[in-house]
């Protein structure tokens, strides 16, 4: 039985707006059993492992609930590499090359805090071998949620540049494809509602409406059979509304919401993932690199209208939760959802509770509580005065375990 006690730190457990002072965790075989003030915590014994915090904030580890692992190493290349200069030299690699990028990545994000990614597409299903490796102990890691490969539309999103989609037209040719992901052990679907900015501005455009309603509610009839949800990749309010009506669970970016979108978001229960940095970085790295017309069309027609539908979701109430997609930062989507209208609490919540809650999780990560899983980040600074401290990681523990070199690599202790 391996026991933990971590004291002598501020707990911020995700179920209120501050912080437990004081206190610490008692885990034992990976799960909370109390957080508690340092008082109430257990007397160690022999076999217990205890951790002086030290006056630091405890945290969950943080979700991403929009990623493309085998190419996150992209977003710390100079801004004068774009998306659309770097991402077809990676993807055109085979699948022992990208497994290997997937690798390094999310351990390397892993050790800034991440502790669950949902990998939403990735080319010959790569993330979703690096999520058997895990859970088969090859290694240890994240949590990785895999969607395997998204479902497109001939020439549709993710057939372009990033080739990260498989192209399935008409009800009964998506119905086959759903069920071959399905089969393969994905834990989500992606499907392609729109355009995006990944063939842009040649071949594709975010306001472009690709999969029919009556197409994505077939997928979504196929995963909801097998207890599995279904998300769309949606640049106009036009294709999130489709993907409402088809019954989806989450939509993916939003760049061009209504009010008609967002109410319909709302009364549905569908939550929102607006991968806001990744989208602005996109236009970023295009300013900077060349000023052009697309990149102006980016900043006024993408960037200004995607921070409006965000600040119209969080006044609707939608559930809105972080994602990084390709070029994005955990700690700078959380810094932008506060610019735009969250607080400092509810953005941090976004990459924890609110996130664990949109992955349909929530009942074993997302929050501090007894008998969740004892992922935590150890962060020196406070969140709730600057979200910048999430910069200042001091230890990540997963599932009770410190992550180290050894750990991951599951060498015996």
């Amino acid at each position: 039985m391996a026991k933990l006690i971590v004291h002598n730190a501020r707990v911020f457990t995700g179920t209120s707006d501050d912080y437990v002072e004081r206190s610490g965790l008692f885990v034992v075989d990976g799960i909370i059993q109390a957080v508690a003030p340092d008082s109430k915590l257990p007397t160690p014994d022999d076999e217990t492992t205890v951790v002086d915090a030290s006056g630091a904030v405890i945290i969950p580890g943080l979700i991403n609930c929009h990623v493309h692992i085998s190419r996150r190493h992209i977003h710390r290349y100079p801004l004068d590499r774009t998306f659309r200069g770097v991402v077809p030299g990676i993807e055109s690699q085979n699948s022992a090359q990208r497994i290997l990028f997937a690798m390094k990545n999310a351990w390397h994000e892993l050790m800034e805090g991440t502790t669950v990614f949902r990998d939403t597409g990735s080319r010959h299903q790569v993330s979703l071998e690096l999520r058997k490796a895990i859970s088969s102990g090859k290694i240890n890691g994240p949590w990785m949620l895999s969607c395997g490969e998204g479902i497109a539309m001939t020439g549709g999103h993710g057939t372009h540049r990033d080739y990260t989609a498989i192209e399935a037209d008409g009800v009964d040719a998506v119905r086959k494809e759903v069920r071959n992901q399905l089969r393969s052990g994905v834990d989500w679907i992606k499907l392609m509602a729109s355009g995006g900015l990944g063939g842009m501005p040649e071949s594709e455009d975010p306001r472009w409406c690709e999969y029919s309603i009556e197409e994505m509610a077939v997928a979504v009839e196929e995963a909801h059979k097998r207890w599995k949800k279904v998300c769309t990749h949606c640049g106009s309010a036009e294709s999130v509304k489709n993907s409402v009506k088809a019954g989806v669970d989450s939509i993916e970016h939003g760049m061009l919401l209504d009010e008609e979108a967002v109410a319909m978001m709302k009364d549905t229960d569908t939550s929102y993932v607006p991968t806001l940095h990744c989208i602005y970085s996109v236009y970023a790295r295009e300013e900077y690199t060349a000023k052009s017309e697309f990149s102006e069309f980016l900043k006024t027609e993408v960037c200004a209208p995607h921070r409006e539908g965000v600040k119209m979701a969080y006044e609707a109430g939608v559930v809105t939760v972080t994602g990084t997609d390709t070029l994005g930062n955990m700690v700078e989507e959380m810094k932008m959802l506060e610019d735009i209208c969250f607080t400092r609490d509810e953005a941090l919540r976004a990459a924890t509770k609110q996130a664990a809650c949109a992955m349909g999780i929530d009942d074993k990560v997302g929050t501090l509580e007894a008998g969740k899983l004892a992922d935590f980040v150890l962060i020196d600074g406070s969140p709730l005065d600057s979200l910048d401290a999430l910069y200042n990681v001091k230890s990540v523990y997963k599932t009770g375990n410190r992550v180290t070199y050894d750990w991951l690599v599951n060498l015996p202790l």
